[in-house]
């Protein structure tokens, strides 16, 4: 049996949509675990009353998504677990063609290529399609998240073992899928099997909860960065992007990847980069102020 987890907080008019994908799954046998993380919407009373035997209903406190998803995965009586957030859809087929892909693989979690859907609708499909499906190792999420949680299918006890961590402000699926990566074996097919819709009152769109995040990945994360110049560039650039937006220092952000463990020309280069990083994000901000 596939346990699917949808954490949901004040998505009453949205969730809908996601359990209703859920349930045109076919070829499988599924439960859905529907998490309420604290809503006051009437979410609670709406599917407390469902009478669809799939579902089941736990209500929680307001935690945060790590949380909701955590205590989802110990309710799970499934032999594989599969998330998505109630806001989001998966298409037709998408659990039986995971599954399968998954025992050919003889993989312990895969994930799927999924659509993003912007509010203005217009939409991207990610990963891109350059990227050849198969196993995916951790240097390759460094630079960017390729794996949204949405898209994930795997095996409970390794999905357990790994967990969400409930400190990430955002950007926990990115460090969910490098954690996953360290311990199991991950694959990666290419079909778009999920729809991703980006709301307005996203907390994707808050600019101070990713520079966080990202500070948490890069601490997390830093002996990887330390061997991985280019990821290290990638993250720089990332903070060039979030830092003004969060009234934080790019440079002093970028600067926090130099070690005495890197080469002097590393160093060198990160370094300098920070002070044309720092300035043209000043530069920017002063412009926009005007």
């Amino acid at each position: 049996m596939i346990s699917v987890v949808i954490p949901t907080y004040n998505r009453k008019e949205l969730l809908s949509r996601a359990v209703d994908s859920a349930l045109r799954q076919e070829g499988v046998d599924l439960e859905i675990l529907i998490v309420d993380d604290g809503s006051t919407d009437g979410t609670r009373e709406v599917w407390a009353a469902s009478s669809d035997s799939r579902i089941r209903l736990i209500p929680e406190e307001h935690h945060g998504a790590c949380h909701a998803r955590n205590r989802g995965m110990e309710e799970a009586r499934g032999d594989y677990i599969a998330f998505l957030d109630s806001d989001d859809s998966w298409q037709p087929g998408k659990l039986r063609k995971q599954l399968d892909y998954l025992e050919k693989t003889q993989a312990d979690a895969v994930f799927c290529a999924f659509r993003h859907w912007q509010p203005d609708g217009s939409s991207v499909q990610i990963p891109g399609p350059d990227l050849a499906p198969g196993r995916i190792v951790k240097k390759q999420l460094l630079s960017t998240n390729l794996i949204s949680t949405q898209t994930i299918l795997g095996r409970a006890d390794c999905l357990r073992r790994v967990g969400f961590d409930e400190r990430f402000p955002r950007m926990q699926d990115w460090d969910f899928a490098l954690r996953l990566t360290e311990s199991c074996q991950v694959y990666y097919d290419n079909q778009v099997l999920a729809d991703v819709y980006l709301q307005r009152d996203s907390i994707s769109l808050d600019p101070e909860k990713a520079f966080k995040a990202m500070r948490m990945i890069q601490e997390k994360n830093q002996a990887d960065y330390l061997r991985d110049v280019h990821a290290t560039r990638t993250l720089m650039t990332a903070y060039y992007q979030y830092a003004p937006l969060a009234g934080e220092s790019c440079g002093d952000a970028c600067r926090t990847l130099m070690s005495p463990s890197r080469p002097f020309h590393e160093n060198a280069y990160i370094f300098i980069r920070s002070l044309w990083l720092g300035a043209k994000a000043s530069f920017y901000c002063f412009h926009c102020s005007r």
